[in-house]
């Protein structure tokens, strides 16, 4: 199910507005020319300024979008596992294929709390879980 380019959505935005319009236009551009998969809501999608209406909207508009010809994997990272649960169940509700986890972006745990916040995840939804690496960065 999941092979080839996947590929980051951007979130295009009219003035302060998401702009579903452009973002349909952008679906179909994708399925038009091959994409594999798109992923919505992650980092390149700004799904940190989205509010939680326009980010429900956006995983609504792409999911609808795709009709299911292509699978749509919701970025859904937090560095809370609550909110990072909550967030993979109402993309699950939405219709989405998987969820794309990031871990700790402001704050990184040792190699056990990142296992238990991945562990969390994978009890508590029923998506299949990609893991987003970004590497810490240690400046000393």
């Amino acid at each position: 199910m999941y092979h080839g380019s996947l590929v980051a959505l951007i979130t295009p935005f009219n003035g302060d507005s998401v702009d579903l319009p452009a973002l349909k236009k952008l679906v179909q551009f994708h399925l038009s020319n091959g994409t594999h998969g798109l992923v919505p809501t992650g980092t390149t999608g700004e799904a940190s300024t989205l509010s939680k209406t326009e980010y429900q909207q956006v995983l609504e508009t792409v999911v609808s979008e795709t009709a299911r010809q292509r699978p749509v994997i919701a970025g859904a990272g937090a560095n809370d596992p609550a909110q990072a649960i909550q967030y993979s169940n109402n993309a699950a509700a939405i219709g989405v294929d998987a969820a794309l986890h990031v871990m700790g972006y402001y704050n990184r745990p040792n190699q056990e709390g990142i296992y238990q916040h991945f562990n969390a995840l994978n009890d508590a939804t029923r998506l299949p879980i990609f893991a987003y690496n970004v590497p810490p960065q240690n400046h000393y």
